[in-house]
């Protein structure tokens, strides 16, 4: 068993450590980290390894413009059985297992309740700001998969997010905003960088109505809204089986 207390961690693509601080290419930075991991091994020599850490986050090698605030939960639950049954840490007394992340008669700790396995996630309610023309909040889940982007492999940070509130135009969460707001919504981000060049894919989607512009009245119940840049030359070509699907939402 591990317990850290005030740690950091990278949850993305590209993750490494540079003068002892968790960093990475695209993805989330994870700061005042409390940590729990255990690793075991069973009677056939297979390793299981778990981890729980949460804390504050800010991003990098996001599209100039982003900003991300709040805070997430990072959990893994995995195990080199080829049977892929990991630990059922709920089966322990008192249902998991609590490791202490600071010293003393009453730390703190970090309890492990996995009743499954867990390749990687990560989720939060976090805040998403671009360049203040629009804002979202919402429960936030991070994920990466490899797949062919101009020929080349690529690694793709998805961000998914779940009942979404969003707002588009000026002065948001005042007396004085004007725009579109958006409820019940879903998002979905795809983020990657290929020889240099970012490539950023993004929907949003809800009910939205329109605010600040008496006497005026606007409601619909849904509506979309679709991003796709690079930073250099042509986005990302999402037609056909090409398309990205993030925490369900389709980007194409």
């Amino acid at each position: 068993e591990v317990g850290i207390g005030g740690a950091s961690l990278f949850a993305g693509v590209g993750a490494k450590v540079v003068n002892g601080v968790a960093t990475g290419d695209i993805g989330v930075q994870i700061s005042n980290v409390n940590v729990g991991l255990a690793i075991l091994k069973d009677a056939a020599g297979n390793t299981c390894t778990a981890l729980d850490a949460s804390g504050s986050v800010a991003a990098l090698g996001l599209p100039d413009g982003f900003q991300i605030s709040g805070n997430v939960d990072v959990k893994v639950n995995t195990t080199t059985n080829p049977t892929g049954q990991a630990v059922d840490f709920t089966k322990l007394a008192g249902g998991g297992l609590s490791i202490p992340t600071s010293a003393g008669a009453s730390p703190t700790t970090v309890k492990l309740a996995f009743s499954s396995a867990v390749a990687f996630d990560v989720s939060g309610a976090l805040s998403l700001n671009f360049d203040n023309a629009f804002t979202v909040s919402g429960n936030f889940e991070f994920t990466d998969q490899t797949t062919t982007i101009n020929g080349s492999s690529a690694d793709v940070l998805e961000i998914g997010a779940s009942n979404v509130t969003a707002f588009f135009g000026e002065n948001g969460g005042t007396a004085n905003a004007i725009g579109l707001s958006l409820t019940h919504g879903s998002l979905g981000i795809a983020l990657t960088t290929v020889g240099g060049v970012k490539y950023t894919a993004l929907k949003v989607s809800g009910g939205v109505a329109l605010l600040g512009v008496d006497p005026v009245t606007v409601s619909a119940d849904n509506v979309e809204v679709d991003l796709n840049e690079a930073s250099s030359g042509n986005a990302l070509d999402l037609s056909g089986t090409k398309a990205i699907t993030v925490s369900g939402v389709k980007l194409e």
